[in-house]
């Protein structure tokens, strides 16, 4: 929420003009939380069942997460209505990617024990 208040310091309007949807759409306070939160979230549970697995899982899962943060901040860099909101939402894409990223790193691999049948 740090980047949030650096944008309000900065004059951002936080609107954008997403591809998809109504034009002008005002980004707040909730969005960014929800966002942000949601798919971090999801993007954890992935990384439990990956941890189940093996390390290349989650060095898989882990590369993809940041290939898909660096890509959306696309978005709002092309649809800020300001240079300011596009370029703090688009750092906020890339912050959480990579703090996903590092969350990664952390995972262990738990190994299961196949059960021997005598």
């Amino acid at each position: 929420m740090s980047l949030w208040a650096i944008g309000g310091a900065a004059d951002a309007s936080f609107v954008v003009d997403p591809a998809i949807g109504e034009p002008d759409l005002e980004v707040g306070v909730v969005k960014v939380l929800l966002t942000t939160l949601l798919p971090f979230a999801a993007g954890a549970a992935l990384l439990a069942l990956a941890a189940r697995r093996s390390r290349r899982w989650v060095t898989m899962l882990a590369t993809v997460g940041g290939v898909v943060a660096v890509a959306s901040a696309a978005g709002p860099l092309a649809g800020g209505h300001d240079t300011a909101t596009g370029v703090l939402l688009a750092t906020m894409h890339v912050t959480t990617g990579a703090a996903f990223v590092v969350a990664a790193t952390k995972v262990t691999v738990v190994h299961r024990q196949r059960a021997v049948h005598e």
